[in-house]
């Protein structure tokens, strides 16, 4: 039997009493256990279902995987590009789809009598956290709320919130790391070459970074490189370690560089087995585009590397490996910080500086708490150990501050779209509608100054009057289905199909549709053939809508986006990657990534109109490269 820590006590507690709880706990002291306890309370008492949420699919997907162990066929899987067992008594799904089912599938809502917020401090996320603030306010009443979080500062404040929205919500937390984090600068001698790891109290930090040239002690430091840092982790048993960089190329340069330097592993059965299990009805084509025999190489070392430019299922299968014991030492973008559970001994930050978009500058204190939220694995290490690099020009005192390591408010990014506003008309009148935007975590914190949200109501439901969306406060057919795809820039999609000029549609006119929502990075190419026609009739709609927004005072502008039409009318049509990525200069990954967001419309829209080169299109970007998964 395992024995409870006190805050898991106090919420299984909470929970047996019918209370929402808002669970606030460092990763890894074990908030999946408090999950399970409300998930077997739900199972045993009553015939409702259970719905576990995740911020990204990878994280859904693992879920799955691990509760599939527990509850075996009882589990089920829904992330937009998966469906598994759906009618299952314990779902786990992106919280986008759970939000979508608020709005359109009411009798699933119904039979559900718990959901599982996991990461509910995602609804700080300035791009999503929108959704997590629109579960919570929308969701029935009846149904018990579980929140999980690592990382909540303002979490009382959170709580208040909750309390005044849904009832009693008990708040439960722990600051006790089960593994506890011990923070080092990692330093080099310039004359006996000696790597050190020296701590915050040491009293060499004081001296260290004062600008001063002119100071013997600070001359004899330097920034120690990747091979002293790499057998500094070897020297002293600090493997598996995962090395971040903010760069993909870096990512792999560090990786050979590294890989030629070891030797293979005592055992790689289980790596040459599996590896071929995986990977065997790939092409030869598709396994030189995804680098697999060099990776395979690098496996062999101990050695790998992990970003978002990666085929999905050879990033996966990486993982895999990390979580196995099979990769000592993973170089890693920061994208794995936000992915799925894959504890280490240690952690390396290989550069303290970062370009955020905007600017090149010193990492956050709350980047660095992601960061190092992987280091140290419960039950085999006594500490976890997170190194950052000697970087002269930083002051002691932001390595002071970094390292106290404290957590960041949650702040409300709630913003009222127009498939927002539609969802809300699906299931209150119009007076009930506008009465929820006083409910938001954001109208708390502003005192509920909520006279922007409603004059922003107003014009938004005249928009979509205008069109048709709303026909009286009602949701119409084309309302409908924009709720079912949820994306707003595809409004002038479905005014387009929804008329009659789509009969003639072909495959790149249907490509120009679906890319409308993509927006990986801006990057035109030249298009395959000529689109005038279509162009000419799809941008009346564009044009249509922006005035009619134009002259009611709302600043959205729909846009064309025709960026990734080539790459994907190439590859439908030979589904052929490797001719995809040297054509058009993209990243295999990156290429997937848009395929997979193509592939998942293109079933929806033809679930809508029922047009047949939708399916077609979806059949073809069907395949192992875009859909296989490990799990």
């Amino acid at each position: 039997m395992i024995n409870l820590d006190n805050f898991q006590k106090q919420a299984v507690d909470s929970i047996n009493q019918n209370l929402d709880v808002l669970v606030v706990a460092p990763t890894g002291a074990g908030k999946t256990l408090i999950a399970e306890k409300a998930i077997d309370k739900v199972i045993n008492t009553n015939n409702k279902k259970t719905i576990y949420t995740a911020p990204i699919k990878a994280l859904s997907n693992q879920k799955y995987h691990d509760f599939s162990k527990k509850y075996k066929n009882n589990v089920g899987l829904l992330t937009g590009d998966r469906s598994i067992n759906k009618d299952a008594n314990l779902l786990v799904v992106t919280t986008e789809i759970l939000r979508n089912m608020i709005f359109s599938d009411i009798e699933i809502i119904k039979k559900v009598g718990l959901v599982i917020l996991d990461e509910v401090h995602y609804l700080g996320d300035k791009e999503r956290g929108s959704v997590w603030e629109e579960i919570i306010i929308h969701l029935p009443s009846n149904i018990s709320l579980v929140y999980l979080s690592a990382t909540i500062a303002n979490s009382t404040n959170f709580q208040e919130w909750l309390v005044s929205l849904r009832g009693p919500t008990d708040l439960i937390t722990s600051d006790v790391r089960p593994v506890p984090l011990k923070s080092s600068l990692l330093i080099e001698n310039r004359y006996s070459k000696e790597t050190y790891e020296m701590q915050i109290q040491d009293k060499m930090f004081a001296h260290l970074n004062k600008g001063s040239s002119k100071n013997a002690e600070i001359d004899h430091y330097k920034k120690p490189n990747l091979d002293e840092v790499v057998n500094h982790l070897y020297r002293h048993s600090l493997t598996p370690s995962i090395y971040f960089i903010f760069s993909r190329d870096k990512t792999e340069i560090n990786s050979r560089i590294m890989a030629r330097n070891r030797i293979n592993r005592s055992n790689n059965d289980y790596i040459n087995s599996y590896s071929q299990e995986i990977f065997s009805d790939f092409t030869d084509s598709e396994k030189g585009i995804m680098n697999y025999d060099e990776l395979l190489w690098m496996w062999r070392k101990g050695i790998s590397y992990h970003h978002a430019g990666m085929v999905p299922i050879v990033r996966e299968f990486v993982e895999h490996l990390f979580s196995e014991g099979f990769i000592d030492v993973l170089f890693a973008t920061e994208t794995l910080s936000l992915g799925i559970n894959m504890p280490a001994k240690s952690v390396v930050i290989g550069s303290t500086y970062k370009y955020d978009g905007l600017t090149t500058r010193p990492i956050s204190i709350n980047e660095y708490k992601q960061l190092t939220g992987r280091a140290g694995r419960r039950g085999i290490d006594k500490s976890g150990e997170a190194f950052i690099l000697y970087d002269q020009s930083l002051k002691e005192e932001w390595y002071k501050n970094l390292f106290q390591n404290t957590a960041n408010d949650i702040k409300s990014q709630f913003s009222l779209s127009f498939t927002s506003l539609l969802g809300l008309m699906k299931i209150y009148d119009r007076e009930h509608a506008v009465e929820t935007l006083k409910k938001s975590f954001w109208a708390y914190e502003n005192k509920y100054e909520t006279e922007f949200f409603v004059d922003e109501f107003n014009m938004k439901s005249n928009f979509l009057n205008n069109f048709n969306f709303l026909a009286n406060d009602s949701v119409t057919p084309i309302g409908n289905q924009l709720i079912s795809i949820y994306r707003d820039e595809y409004i002038p999609t479905l005014l387009y199909l929804s008329a009659e000029e789509h009969t003639e549609i072909d495959i790149c006119n249907a490509i120009c549709l679906l890319v409308q929502g993509v927006n990986l990075k801006k990057q035109s190419y030249e298009l395959p053939i000529d689109i005038s026609k279509f162009d000419n009739i799809f941008n009346r709609y564009i044009v249509d809508c922006n005035s009619y927004l134009e002259n009611i005072g709302i600043q959205y502008r729909f846009i064309k986006n025709y960026d990734f039409v080539s790459p994907v009318y190439e590859y439908v049509n030979d589904n052929d990657i490797e001719k995809v990525a040297n054509l058009f200069d993209i990243t295999p990954g990156d290429f997937v990534k848009v395929a997979k967001e193509v592939y998942e419309l293109s079933i929806k829209l033809y679930d809508l109109f029922d047009i047949e080169i939708f399916k077609e299109i979806g059949t073809k970007l069907n395949n192992n490269l875009v859909n296989k998964t490990i799990l």
